[in-house]
Order: structure tokens, then sequence, then C-alpha cells
């Protein structure tokens, strides 16, 4: 699986620095497009969300990284309003990185306890198979 943050460098995005940001190059929405691998109507849909201004003409660096952040949040599994809390925290600053922290945390104790469940189902098919092949010591 090919993880946004390995498409595009979103360093500079998550830390709000602006100054990292090299030039400004402006593109066109299919172009921005075809750089972070994704269908136009994919984006157009962020647009709807309210991520990006609709029907805008140019885009730049900072949108490209911010539309790769976008992906790799709901790649990682963020529900829509997760992510616009996330989006809108790194908006207001360094201020924010708690808020930013707590809800990457919380996402990760839920995939935790996914795993966790998904070892307990994978056991409990075990032991079916080990009954169906007629085993004695089945635990």
């Amino acid at each position: 699986m090919l993880y946004r943050y390995e498409v595009l460098d979103i360093y500079s995005f998550l830390t709000y620095d602006k100054s990292v940001i090299k030039g400004s190059e402006r593109m066109n929405k299919k172009e921005m497009c075809r750089l972070v691998q994704i269908d136009i109507k994919q984006f157009e849909y962020y647009e709807q969300q309210g991520f990006f201004y609709q029907n805008e003409k140019e885009y730049d660096d900072e949108d490209v990284k911010k539309l790769s952040l976008i992906m790799t949040l709901n790649d990682i599994g963020l529900q829509k309003e997760e992510i616009k809390r996330f989006v809108q925290c790194i908006e207001q600053g360094n201020a924010t990185k708690t808020q930013r922290k707590e809800i990457l945390l919380r996402k990760r104790k839920e995939l935790l306890e996914d795993i966790h469940q998904f070892y307990h189902s994978i056991d409990a098919i075990d032991y079916l198979i080990c009954q169906i092949e007629g085993y004695k010591n089945c635990q």
C-alpha cells in the first residue's frame, strides 16, 4: 500500500511552517490531482466538504500538501469530522499541537483495539479448524 505521506512531504503543513515551502508553483486542478495520484471526482468531494474553495482555478504547493495530509488522514481511517477538526487545528497554528496529537492517539488506540479483536477472531478460527480436523488438544 502506498501511503500518502510517502508521496509528498507533508511535514511543513503538519508543523504549519510556511517557510519550508519552496517556491509557489501554480497548477490547475488536473495537475494537482495527477501529482497526488487521485481522481478529480475525489478532489471535488474534498471541495464539497469545505477543505478547498470550490471552482478555484489555481493551486500551489501548500494546497498539494494540504490535500496529501487530508488523504493520509482518510487512509488511516479518520472520519470526515475528525479530518475537518484536525485541519482546523493546523490552520490555528502551533497552539493546537496537543489537540492534533490527541486525535491521532485516539485513532491509534482504536486501531490497536481492532487488532486485538482480530487476534481473538483468528484464535477462534484456528480452534474451529482444529476441531474439524479432529485434533484432541485444541485450545
